[in-house]
């Protein structure tokens, strides 16, 4: 749930403000309901048992509801009422959200004769008559009902407006018997036609009344006083301003809504102009400027005289000043990152908990909030908060057993520095199998990355676990070609890598092109504990073969953080691209406790290496944090390509912080404007960024052109300047003249993997652009003298730079 305080304390009661049967009334139909407006919201908690409806002390049953205004209750009894009977009505037991309760109030009404249901939409006439012309502006309007109706409807049912002006015309509305009268707040603008609509005026039965409308056309004359400005929240001088809180003008009657707006408004902050949202009230008397003010800042409204009523009377400028609040931590924290990620599973049973917050954490609301569970049953640990209180790391006092099932809290106890609570916390995992009781399986196969494997493939098999080397060879393992007449079998070279975890076929000889072919185990496969394999069968994989042999080893083209990069997150991740796919399974290490390859989606070796680009783009995520405020050396030497080719090795250093980076960056300038005309159609388009950005993550796919005409992306080249943060996009071909276009970047991240999602519109010109800007004006003369010590210097160009 979510609220929004307002900004005064609530030390008053609420009171019945209107209701729908007067006390006293007769005649009322059996089928009516009670309806009443509070002058403040009530809590929803209690209206259910507020309204007792009784005759001779015998309660009515009934269901009383709020409205979604939490101001108005309606009572609706459960069956018809009796005729010509005396009803008492009390409203008690009603409170305000602070718990002031109402004043219990009591009143009488009486039915009449009629034994049937009220079903009659109510009609109305309206004076002046339809069509009237030259209506003095300081006659009422008025309605007469053919029966009664909820004058707590009146404001909803009926509208006023005039010809050319927004919102209704502000005003009253007084009451005798069926007749209603509308009096306007000041007079009607004279020479304006008026419309008038009545619908959703209810009988107190609830019918709606037939539609009535009319229009009238008044006179000459009108109003001729100024509108002035009755209020301004937050207050003229008001300090301490919570900066969200929206500006509220109330004005002493209707504006003309073309009038009020950012031309005629001005909001500054610390002497700055800043563009707010404008919202006004159905009379037009009330607008509201919405705009998250900064703490620690001046701020200043400017009402100038090009505000009007709706006769063109203009209000007198007017300024009014208040101050926001320094900041302060109100935001509760929350934990961003868990490693290993929620429902992951195989997770190693030597791994720690990392936990990331958004913000720092108070080390000793810690050791009570964190609760980690095995199996349902709580454990003992380590727990460390390291660098600048945002990192959390937690060791098992003992490795997780296999195959539990893990979970993590960390709830509401703890709490930042500045006491505010964390937002509760969980997550859950599974720790790997248990080898030992299982068989030896294949659990990943290069064949199966999606990558038609070349005419020498290296064709890698992983197991869940290490195999009896003795049992691995030729006569174990067999491939097919499935093309060829009688699928024989193809000679192959085997050997037994990663910690004895993957097993190599290496055709002897290169395989045909554009064949398919069968992979499988014959029996006699073992593991180290001498279980054999069930995955008996020469026809247990299939792939199929490309047209050439691959003879290159696979190269580093990207590789991030940059070489020498500073200002790195401790939950930094590596990115990697490489100018051929690799393969999964080649980046495995010898030693057995290392990652797995990463198969299942919710595999938690898949938040160590992640694959995209059809393999040639790789991202490695640490499962610990990189040590703080030090050097660190990422070295790329072991991937291999289809082939076995093992890549050239690259390696950069980088230097970190003092804690992880959770913060997406955010767009500090733009070459265009937002919605930007007339941009030469041989446009450079840069992004400058608030730091640096992932080199790897700028693609065709997160930073391009879009055209809106065709829907297809603008072929371009991409760069990425020196320090990391700005992006330059240029185009290989003119863009079309006079056509609109998007530029997204979207998504690009920065080096700790924040996702920036942003983008521009534009429209081309009609002609390239082959001609520099020219200065046309200084805000200075030459060799001027006397110059102020405060003066602005500005610099006008002949066109956008």
């Amino acid at each position: 749930w979510y609220f929004t305080t307002g900004t005064v304390t609530d030390q008053e009661a609420p009171v019945i403000s209107g209701s729908n049967i007067a006390d006293g009334a007769t005649g009322i139909a059996i089928n009516s309901k009670l309806r009443f407006v509070m002058d403040e919201s009530v809590s929803s908690f209690s209206v259910a048992d507020s309204v007792h409806l009784s005759v001779n002390g015998v309660d009515v049953t009934g269901t009383a509801t709020l409205a979604s205004d939490n101001r108005t209750i309606t009572f609706t009894p459960s069956s018809t009422l009796a005729i010509n009977t005396d009803y008492t009505v009390v409203l008690n037991g009603l409170y305000d959200y602070i718990g002031n309760p109402l004043a219990a109030v009591t009143s009488h009404f009486t039915t009449g004769s009629l034994s049937v249901n009220d079903t009659q939409t109510p009609t109305v006439s309206i004076t002046p008559s339809h069509g009237a012309t030259g209506v003095g502006v300081n006659t009422p309007i008025t309605f007469t009902f053919s029966e009664a109706i909820d004058p707590t409807t009146l404001d909803s049912g009926i509208s006023i407006t005039g010809n050319g002006f927004s919102g209704e015309i502000a005003g009253d509305f007084s009451r005798n018997g069926n007749v209603v009268s509308f009096n306007p707040l000041t007079s009607l603008p004279g020479n304006t036609q008026l419309y008038v609509v009545v619908n959703g005026v209810l009988d107190l039965a609830g019918n709606s009344n037939s539609y009535g409308y009319s229009y009238i056309t008044t006179g000459t004359g009108g109003d001729t006083t100024a509108p002035t400005l009755l209020s301004i929240s937050p207050s003229d001088g008001a300090m301490d301003v919570y900066g969200s809180n929206p500006i509220v003008l109330t004005f002493s009657e209707s504006l003309n809504r073309s009038t009020v707006n950012s031309s005629s408004v001005g909001l500054f902050v610390n002497g700055a102009i800043v563009s707010p949202s404008f919202s006004y009230s159905g009379d037009s008397r009330t607008v509201t400027l919405s705009y998250n003010l900064p703490a620690s800042s001046i701020i200043t409204v400017l009402l100038t005289n090009d505000v009007k009523d709706l006769s063109g009377n203009r209000l007198a400028d007017t300024a009014k000043v208040f101050a926001t609040a320094a900041a302060s931590d109100t935001a509760r924290p929350s934990i961003v990152t868990a490693l290993p990620g929620n429902g992951s599973y195989n997770v190693l049973s030597k791994n720690k908990v990392v936990l990331y917050s958004n913000e720092p954490l108070n080390s000793s609301t810690l050791q009570s909030a964190l609760h980690v569970s095995q199996n349902g049953v709580l454990i003992n640990g380590d727990l460390q908060l390291i660098g600048d209180n945002r990192t959390l790391i937690f060791t098992p006092a003992q490795p997780w057993a296999k195959e539990a099932y893990i979970e993590v809290f960390l709830d509401s106890m703890a709490q930042d520095t500045s006491g505010n609570a964390l937002n509760s916390f969980h997550t859950q995992f599974r720790i790997e199998e248990d080898p030992t009781k299982k068989a030896p399986y294949v659990l990943a196969l290069n064949t199966d990355d999606g990558i038609q494997m070349p005419l020498n493939p290296a064709i890698d098999l992983q197991f869940n676990e290490p195999l009896d080397p003795s049992t691995v060879n030729s006569s174990t393992f067999v491939l097919r070609d499935y093309s060829a007449s009688g699928n024989p079998e193809i000679m192959v070279s085997v050997s037994l890598l990663k910690g004895d975890r993957v097993v190599r076929l290496t055709p002897d000889q290169p395989l045909q092109a554009g064949h398919g072919h069968y992979m499988g185990i014959r029996s006699g496969l073992k593991d180290a504990g001498g279980t054999n394999s069930t995955q008996i069968s020469d026809y247990n994989w299939y792939f199929t073969t490309s047209q050439t042999e691959d003879g290159i080893a696979p190269k580093v083209t990207a590789l991030s953080p940059t070489e020498g990069a500073t200002e790195v997150g401790i939950n930094n991740r590596i990115s990697i691209r490489f100018d051929e796919s690799v393969s999964p399974i080649s980046f495995l290490g010898d030693d057995v406790d290392l990652p797995l390859a990463q198969v299942p989606n919710y595999d938690a070796r898949t938040y160590s290496l992640s694959f995209s680009d059809s393999n040639r783009q790789v991202t490695y995520v640490p499962h610990e944090p990189w040590p703080v405020d030090s050097d660190v050396t990422v070295t790329v030497a072991t991937p291999e390509d289809y082939a076995g080719h093992v890549v050239e090795s690259a390696a950069h250093t980088f230097h970190t912080i003092n804690g992880p980076d959770t913060a997406a960056p955010t767009v500090e300038e733009w070459s265009i404007i937002s919605n930007a005309t007339n941009v030469p159609v041989n446009a450079v388009f840069k992004v400058r960024f608030s730091e640096a950005i992932d080199p790897v993550s700028v693609t065709e796919s997160s930073f391009y052109l879009s055209d809106t005409v065709t829907g297809q992306k603008v072929a371009a080249s991409r760069s990425v300047s020196s320090d990391g943060r700005t992006l330059t996009l240029v185009s290989e071909q003119a863009l079309a003249v006079g056509r609109s276009y998007y530029l997204y970047a979207y998504p690009v991240q920065d080096m700790n993997g924040n996702n920036v999602y942003q983008y521009r519109y534009f429209t081309t010109a009609l002609a390239a652009d082959n001609t520099a800007p020219q200065i046309s004006g200084y805000s200075l003369n030459a060799d001027q003298v006397d110059v102020a010590t405060n003066a602005v210097l500005q610099v006008q160009f002949d066109e956008p730079v």
